[in-house]
C-alpha cells in the first residue's frame, strides 16, 4: 500500500490509495460471509462501446484528493506523508473519498504527527482546473491496512472533505446517488473514473498547477475512465466488481491502480453507486476467476487478464451524518 519516493526533509511516502494481495483470500468464499447472487452467468457484452451519456456528464465532478500528514520521528526530523486518491464532489463544498486516504493511524510507528493537509483538485470548465484547501473532515477507515479476510471489509472506509469558500468551480451537474433500494446485481455494468497514475508513474491530476509528487513526472489531466462488471456482493455496503477492459478516457486506461481509491464508481444512468476502497494487486484470469466463482463470463476470452476491486457503496444518509461529524482539519502552516 505504501511507495516509497524519496527524501522530503526526512522521508516522503506515497500511499497511492489501497492496493493490496487479495490472492486466495477471497477466492471460495462461504455462505457465511457472502450473499451470493442468484445466477451465475454474466455478459461482458453489455458495457456500451461509447461512455454512456450519463456518467460522461458526471466527469466534471470526479476529483484529485492528496492528504500530508506532517510527522516528527525519534529523531525530530520532519517527515511528510502523501497520500494520493480520488473522489468526487457530492455538493457545492463537500467532496467523497475512501477513509483511508486520510487516516492518521496509518503512517509509520514511531511517528508523531502534527498537522494536515488535504488538498482537492477539481477540473474547470477552462483547460487548467483548480486547487482547493480541505478545511474539514470526517470518516473512517478500517483497522490498520492489510487485507487478510473478508473481516476487513466489514469496516466503513469513508472519507468527507469541506473544501473552503471561494473559487469553486460551477456545480451545474449534481451528483445523484443511486437510490439504495435499486440493489446492483449480478452482471450490472458499471464505470470507474479516478485520477490514478498512469502505468508509467506520470502523475494525473485536473489542475495544472498542482504539486507533483516527488519521483513522478506530469502526466495527463483527464482522469482515467474504464468499465466494469459487477459479479456479487461480499456485505450489505460492498460490491465485487472486475474490470471488462473497457477504457472511455482520452488517455487509455484498461486497468485499476493505486491512486483509485475514493474514485467514483457510476451505473449506466450515471447515478453514484459508491467509491473503490481496494483493488487486488495480482490480476487472475478469466478462467481462473470463473472457477474461483463457479460462474462464467460470456463475452471474454479465457485468457484475459481481469483486476478485481471492491466498491464501498455510498447515500445521502452517509453524507449528512458525516456533515454532522465534521471537525475542523488540524492543518500545516508551513
Amino acid at each position: 500500500m505504501k511507495e516509497k519516493v524519496g527524501a522530503l526533509l526526512a522521508t516522503a511516502t506515497i500511499v497511492s490509495g489501497c492496493d493490496q494481495d487479495l490472492s486466495g483470500i477471497f477466492e471460495r468464499p462461504t455462505a457465511d460471509n457472502v450473499i451470493e447472487y442468484s445466477f451465475s452467468q454474466i455478459h461482458a457484452e453489455q458495457l456500451s462501446d461509447t461512455l454512456p451519456p450519463g456518467v460522461e456528464e458526471q466527469i466534471p465532478n470526479v476529483v484529485a484528493i492528496t492528504s500530508e500528514i506532517h510527522s516528527y520521528n525519534s529523531e525530530l526530523q520532519r517527515v511528510i506523508s502523501t497520500s494520493i486518491c480520488s473522489g468526487v464532489r457530492i455538493d457545492e463544498h463537500n467532496y467523497l473519498s475512501a477513509g483511508h486516504c486520510a487516516d492518521l493511524r496509518n503512517i509509520s510507528k514511531g511517528l508523531a504527527p502534527y498537522c494536515m493537509d488535504i488538498r482537492v483538485d477539481i477540473p474547470t470548465d477552462q483547460s487548467g482546473g483548480v486547487t482547493l484547501d480541505g478545511t474539514k473532515q470526517a470518516g473512517y477507515s478500517p483497522e490498520g491496512t492489510s487485507a487478510t479476510s473478508l473481516q476487513f471489509l466489514n469496516y466503513q472506509d469513508i472519507l468527507l472533505v469541506e473544501t473552503e469558500p471561494g473559487n469553486q468551480p460551477s456545480y451545474n451537474r449534481p451528483t445523484h446517488f443511486r437510490d439504495k433500494s435499486d440493489t446492483v446485481k449480478q452482471g450490472t455494468s458499471l464505470y470507474f473514473a479516478n485520477y490514478q497514475p498512469t502505468e508509467n508513474r506520470e502523475y494525473r491530476n485536473p489542475s495544472k498547477e498542482a504539486l507533483l509528487p516527488p519521483q513522478h513526472s506530469r502526466g495527463p489531466h483527464t482522469p482515467a475512465i474504464l468499465g466494469g462488471i459487477a459479479i456479487r456482493t461480499v456485505n450489505p455496503d460492498t460490491i465485487e466488481v472486475v474490470t471488462a477492459g473497457d477504457s472511455y478516457g482520452t488517455s487509455k486506461d484498461t486497468d485499476i491502480r493505486m491512486g483509485a481509491s475514493g474514485g467514483p464508481v457510476y451505473d449506466k444512468i450515471g447515478n453514484l453507486v459508491g467509491r473503490i476502497v481496494v483493488t487486488d494487486a495480482n490480476k487472475m484470469s478469466v478462467k481462473a476467476f470463473e472457477n474461483s466463482r463457479n460462474i462464467e463470463i460470456a463475452g471474454m476470452p479465457d485468457e484475459e487478464m481481469l483486476r478485481i476491486l471492491y466498491v464501498k457503496t455510498s447515500s445521502q444518509e452517509q453524507v449528512n451524518k458525516l456533515q454532522d461529524e465534521q471537525q475542523t482539519l488540524p492543518r500545516c502552516q508551513d
